[in-house]
């Protein structure tokens, strides 16, 4: 609905003289008693005769209503009217009463330009014949009825009139009418019979039927009486059944709660496991990282012993003198034997710590699997060489000559053939083979201090 139709409608309907005052605002919400109204005053004023039931207090009602009104413009003015919309009594329905409007509105006009006032003399006619319209509708049925009662017998004629003209034709016979009315009379007669043995036979299902009836209404008679007998009665072992339902519903109530008892042990279970995984992987991650700091600082230690040799070979044999007859690389041996031996104590508390943690670790996870192993004895593996060359300078510091010379010498074989087993072993042993090479370490700190 737009502004402008509601606003030619409201002026075509004061136009029209419509006594009621429409506004813009009154088909913002369903109007229905106002729409119905209108119709009611548009359908009167294009046919006066209309018969129309103007009742809408019921759902019912109205819908009669509105069909009644499509039905006479559709009839009276071949104007067809969208019935859901006129229901709807807002802006659609005022799209279909404005096709109303406007034929009133152009009749109005026409009859303005006419002198003749044909309305007048419809109203004056519809006037007297108000009293005659039930029986001129009846008439009218009444003909259309006749018309084609007499249709159909004249299409009969046509196929009887042979039989009508061979009658004519001939002379009537009083022994053939007689005779034919005897074999009438017997085919009446036979018809009869039948009919009757119908009904008889018709009284004898009915009687029949009547006893089934009978024994049916016995029957549930006595269904009735004992089921009520059976509903007092209390079976044998409803006490047994009502105590095993009771211990049935404590027991349930019972493992409920121990389901969840168990649910939930489950999951602080699993949150204890999570818990101990991250702490074993974290423990992992110090100990790689332990592992790998404690390796080069193995590596830096063999590193600073093969350089000490080889400056000591470059200046000179360890027990050369001097002129005065004094022992000049004894001072030497001696400062790089305390240096040797603090990065030996460095190097054995690294290790020392490195054992504790592994050794703590293993045990976690021995506990988490449930089961505790044993630490294994420590197998023969070749002795760091940081041991080997604290043992050697300890015991030739008071050495003189060749012999310095050639363990020197012997010493960094030594080292260096250590320091390959060792790097090659640590790359192929597993967390097994840390454990012993830490008790190892041990063996080898213990010497260190003797």
């Amino acid at each position: 609905m737009s502004f402008r139709e509601l606003r030619t409608f409201a002026e075509t309907m004061r136009l029209l003289g419509y006594p009621r005052l429409i506004s813009m605002e009154s088909f913002r919400i369903p109007n229905v008693e106002l729409v119905a109204d209108i119709l009611y005053w548009l359908v009167r004023r294009y046919d006066p005769s209309s018969e129309i039931a103007y009742e809408i207090e019921h759902e019912m009602d109205r819908v009669t209503f509105f069909k009644q009104v499509c039905d006479a413009a559709l009839a009276k003015g071949r104007i067809k009217l969208n019935i859901k919309k006129l229901y709807q009594a807002d802006g659609y329905a005022v799209q279909e009463m404005l096709k109303l409007a406007n034929i009133l509105k152009a009749a109005m006009k026409a009859r303005q330009e006419d002198d003749v006032d044909y309305t007048s003399l419809q109203s004056q006619a519809a006037q007297r014949g108000n009293q005659d319209l039930k029986s001129v509708r009846t008439l009218c049925s009444d003909m259309t009825r006749e018309g084609s009662n007499l249709f159909f017998l004249v299409e009969q004629e046509i196929s009887s009139r042979g039989n009508r003209q061979r009658v004519l034709s001939r002379a009537t016979e009083v022994s053939h009418f007689e005779s034919r009315l005897r074999e009438l009379l017997a085919t009446i007669h036979q018809e009869v019979d039948t009919l009757s043995k119908s009904v008889q036979n018709l009284g004898g299902d009915e009687t029949s039927l009547e006893q089934k009836i009978e024994n049916k209404k016995a029957q549930l008679e006595r269904s009735q009486k004992r089921l009520k007998s059976l509903m007092n009665v209390r079976p044998a072992f409803m006490e047994e059944y009502e105590k095993h339902e009771s211990e049935l519903h404590s027991q349930f109530v019972t493992y409920l709660e121990q389901y969840r008892n168990v649910e939930y042990l489950e999951h602080q279970l699993a949150k204890f496991n999570k818990y101990e995984d991250e702490l074993l992987a974290e423990q992992e991650t110090k100990l790689r990282v332990m592992r790998e700091k404690l390796r080069k600082e193995e590596l830096k230690v063999l590193r600073g012993d093969h350089a000490g040799g080889d400056d000591s070979d470059l200046a000179g044999p360890r027990g050369a003198r001097n002129d005065d007859g004094s022992s000049t690389s004894s001072d030497d041996e001696d400062d790089d034997s305390d240096d040797g031996g603090s990065d030996e104590d460095q190097l054995a508390a690294a290790r020392q710590a490195a054992a504790k943690a592994a050794l703590m670790n293993q045990q976690r996870m021995d506990h988490s699997r449930g089961e505790v192993k044993r630490p294994r004895a420590a197998s023969g593996r070749t002795r760091p060489a940081g041991a080997d060359a604290a043992a050697s300078s300890g015991g030739g510091r008071g050495n003189n000559g060749d012999s310095d010379d050639d363990d020197d010498d012997d010493d960094d074989d030594e080292d260096s053939d250590d320091s390959i087993s060792i790097d090659d072993e640590d790359d192929d042993d597993d967390d097994d083979d840390d454990d012993d090479d830490d008790d190892d370490d041990d063996d080898d700190d213990d010497d260190d201090d003797e």
